[in-house]
């Protein structure tokens, strides 16, 4: 699992990382070609757009390795200890159902993209590339969540070391 933690990660922070500066180079371009009062360059907004959309699929994924995706933990702080590890498993079992609903909902949408051949409007790249990016982030994200619930179900509920 580590192996493909590591893996993952490197995938993960690449593209946010290209994405990122993509968009930076883009926006700045476009700052200063306007500045300069030349010619606007009509693709640089739709080109950040779609790095944006990029870097958020794959950081929705990466934030489930570090757990930065916010929670309302009242109701575990209210139960006793015991308890409290049952729901925190079966809530995080539910969100990987989410995100395999949400993967097959995408594929499925995907599919049907293919099918029409939309183009985007500037840059004349068919959709579908962009709406990979929601089967890829939700399927990076069920495997991110599969990976907490064994780490969970292993440690807090085996009560095994980590790492064993």
């Amino acid at each position: 699992m580590k192996i493909v933690d590591h893996i993952l990660g490197l995938i993960e922070t690449s593209v946010i990382v290209i994405t990122s500066i993509g968009m930076i180079v883009c926006i700045t371009l476009q700052i200063m070609v306007r500045y300069l009062q030349l010619d606007s360059l009509y693709w640089t907004e739709e080109l950040a757009r779609y790095c944006m959309i990029y870097c958020v699929f794959f950081g929705v994924s990466s934030g489930f390795k570090t757990g930065a995706h916010i929670g309302v933990d009242a109701l575990l702080l209210a139960l006793p200890q015991r308890i409290s590890k049952w729901v925190t498993l079966l809530s995080k079992v539910i969100v990987l159902a989410l995100c395999i609903l949400l993967t097959k909902a995408a594929v499925d949408y995907v599919a049907v993209s293919r099918a029409s051949v939309s183009l985007s409007p500037t840059l004349k790249l068919p959709m579908y590339y962009i709406y990979y990016t929601v089967c890829i982030g939700f399927g990076l994200s069920a495997i991110r969540v599969l990976m907490t619930v064994i780490d969970f179900w292993q440690t807090e509920i085996l009560q095994k070391p980590k790492g064993v």
